[in-house]
C-alpha cells in the first residue's frame, strides 16, 4: 500500500522524512521523492507493507500536520486493477 504526502518543503530529504516518520513507529519500505519541476515544494510516496485500513489511519495522522513551516497533505494511493465494473 502507498501513502502520498504532499506540500513538503523543497529541501526535504529521504533521511529527514524517514527520521520524522520513525518517531511514530512506522515501518517504511521505500520513500520516493518528487519535486516535479518545483524546487520549493516536494511530494513523497511511501511504500508500506500494510493494508488499506492502516494506510488510511496513517494518512489521517499525517494530513494537516504542521512540519517545517508547512501544512502537509496525505492520502492513500488507490491502485487501479481494472476489475471494477467488469461483468
Amino acid at each position: 500500500m502507498n501513502v502520498v504526502i504532499s506540500n513538503l518543503p523543497g529541501d526535504v530529504t529521504e533521511e529527514l522524512l524517514l527520521e520524522r516518520l520513525q518517531e511514530h513507529n512506522i515501518t517504511i519500505n521505500k520513500i520516493t521523492l518528487s519535486r516535479a519541476g518545483n524546487s520549493k515544494r516536494c511530494s513523497a510516496i511511501l511504500s508500506l507493507d500494510i493494508g488499506h485500513a492502516p494506510a488510511v489511519a496513517l494518512a489521517k495522522r499525517i494530513d494537516g500536520l504542521y512540519w517545517h513551516g508547512r501544512f502537509l497533505r496525505a492520502n492513500v494511493m488507490v491502485e487501479f486493477t481494472g476489475d471494477e465494473g467488469d461483468e
